[in-house]
């Protein structure tokens, strides 16, 4: 494994405690779990926050409803993010995973764990609705990719 992998799979592994990484095809679907659980539990995190924040803001209305506007969608994410297929070809598949694809992998991992870092530092309703689109969107692009090696 290259230098390069070697650091992403690092800065992965620091965000997700016993994220081993791809280089076993029995890894794929454990770190792939590893990953959807992390966000999961980071936008879970961020819905509680919303909630909270929308008692402190219950006399107003425009923020409530928005409010509960993002937590439907980021609840609508959740139920997406634990339930999006692993991938139908078992262990029939041949394709190999190569050095590229490793690298490939290991940075859409990473930019979903930083997306997802993000989406717990940000307070912005707009903000926040933008950015968990942008995680449906990478974490199925990453599903798709990852169906190959199923």
């Amino acid at each position: 494994m290259g230098d390069r992998n070697k650091n992403i799979l690092d800065s992965i592994g620091s965000l997700i405690p016993g994220y081993e990484g791809y280089v076993n095809r029995s890894n794929l679907r454990e770190d792939d779990k590893k990953i959807r659980n992390k966000i999961f539990e980071i936008i879970e995190s961020k819905i509680l926050g919303i909630k909270d924040n929308m008692l402190i803001n219950i006399d107003k209305n425009e923020f409530v409803l928005k409010s509960e506007t993002v937590i439907k969608l980021l609840e609508n994410s959740k139920t997406k993010i634990l339930y999006l297929p692993y991938g139908t070809s078992g262990f029939f598949s041949d394709k190999k995973i190569t050095s590229d694809d490793l690298k490939l992998i290991y940075e859409m991992d990473l930019n979903l764990l930083v997306l997802s870092n993000k989406l717990e530092e940000i307070n912005d309703l707009d903000e926040i609705k933008n950015l968990n689109n942008s995680i449906l969107v990478k974490l199925n692009d990453r599903n798709l990719f990852l169906k190959e090696f199923y």
